[in-house]
């Protein structure tokens, strides 16, 4: 049988080691399109350069072209939609995209149908006084650009002189994301007209018990197959860990499904996979839609892969190949399973990260987890890329367990083991 030639935009060690550890990936030949510095990883994005880089490679490949899949949002999501109708491959259309990816674009269309689950919302500029004096919300808000990664740049306002200083800590690097993100959409042949004078929007504050909806359309049907949930540290916004299966009752996740069918249908998005973050506020019972990605989270794919048997990316690949996605439940090692993040709440320099005789020690002792350390000694906190406002990451540990209480004593023991030791400065 002919082999599949699959390209993946922005394939990294990782990922290839995923992609190659599902069923059925060996009747697949995979192509790296890009690498992941050039298409995800980059600072700056010169938009003309990556997409000319791509259409040159696939123009010359001399056979046929079967798919053409991601694993990362912005820039490569839309880049995949636009690549995938050029060279006929299956994808959802740019414009179902750009209503996940653009916060404010994605409020309105979210407001024509679930209203009861979006928060009060409000768009601005920040370069344009008077749309920032437009805001109508009480505070306190949440103010954030239409397009940015892991809540960087993204301020909770409590008062006039913190909307000040968001709004000129925006001035200096939204456009860092906004610029080439409109850039990107002028690619493709959308119907709709984005307002590009929009970058940033304020929203009402929403809280309670948070997760995520994973889930693909396949042929027009909606399906979820997994819940998350999503843990942060008392009293802050920073997440403190990712924890698969949801303890949310089957009543909650079915009138979260009901609002993700509603909206996913709504905005036209087809034979592609997505994540919805959801709040539910257990005073009032409400529901509230954080937003929507359009990708399976990456944060999630052990936590499948220890819980279920399979990485989460082998929905991805049957979809983008035409066939409905046929994801194991329960087949993993672990009755439940995190990913755990390692944070300093203060900026400073590394004095002690872990070196190879410390991650030796955690690796014999739990052999099956997975270790993702960002911080370098030497390296001073605020200079790493892409953190939240508040907080800085060092590091990430996924691990299974057989309750959440074993799987949170786990990680206290790892983190120890580390032994990061930091320096504080202002």
């Amino acid at each position: 049988m002919k082999k599949k030639n699959v390209f993946v935009i922005g394939m990294n060690d990782l990922n290839r080691k995923r992609i190659h550890d599902l069923p059925g990936s060996e009747e697949c030949n995979f192509h790296e399109l890009l690498t992941y510095e050039e298409s995800h990883g980059a600072k700056e994005y010169n938009v003309k350069k990556i997409m000319d880089k791509a259409t040159k490679q696939l123009d010359e490949f001399d056979d046929e072209i079967d798919a053409i899949i991601s694993f990362w949002d912005f820039p490569v999501s839309i880049m995949q939609t636009i690549l995938a109708k050029r060279y006929n491959t299956i994808a959802t259309s740019t414009q179902s995209i750009y209503f996940c990816e653009d916060k404010y674009g994605a409020r309105v269309k979210q407001a024509e149908v679930i209203q009861e689950c979006v928060p009060g919302f409000k768009g601005f500029n920040p370069f344009e006084e008077e749309t920032v004096k437009d805001i109508d919300l009480e505070y306190p808000f949440w103010v954030k650009p239409v397009k940015s990664f892991g809540s960087h740049l993204g301020f909770k306002i409590e008062n006039d002189a913190d909307l000040e200083r968001a709004v000129g800590k925006m001035k200096e690097r939204i456009k860092n994301f906004t610029d080439p993100f409109f850039e990107l959409v002028e690619y493709s042949d959308m119907e709709f007209t984005p307002d590009q004078k929009i970058l940033a929007i304020a929203e009402e504050i929403i809280g309670g018990h948070q997760c995520t909806l994973e889930g693909y359309v396949y042929d027009g049907e909606v399906v979820i197959h997994g819940v998350i949930d999503s843990h942060t540290y008392k009293g802050m916004s920073s997440f403190s860990h990712y924890q698969y299966p949801s303890v949310l009752s089957d009543e909650v996740k079915e009138r979260m499904t009901d609002c993700t069918r509603k909206i996913m249908k709504h905005i036209g998005f087809n034979n592609s996979v997505f994540n919805v973050e959801f709040y539910w506020d257990k005073k009032t019972d409400d529901i509230k839609l954080l937003e929507i990605n359009p990708r399976i989270s990456q944060s999630h794919a052990e936590l499948f892969k220890k819980v279920d048997g399979v990485y989460n990316h082998k929905i991805i690949l049957d979809v983008a190949l035409g066939k409905k996605p046929d994801f194991p439940v329960k087949e993993g090692s672990y009755n439940t399973a995190g990913k755990f993040f390692i944070r300093s709440f203060k900026n400073g320099i590394i004095k002690k990260a872990p070196g190879e005789e410390e991650i030796k020690k955690v690796q014999e002792k739990y052999p099956d987890v997975i270790l993702e350390l960002v911080a370098k000694e030497g390296n001073k906190l605020e200079d790493l890329p892409y953190q939240d406002s508040y907080s800085y990451k060092l590091g990430f540990v996924f691990l299974g367990a057989e309750s959440g209480d074993e799987m949170k004593e786990k990680f206290e023991d790892i983190k120890e083991m580390l032994g990061y030791k930091i320096e504080e400065v202002e």
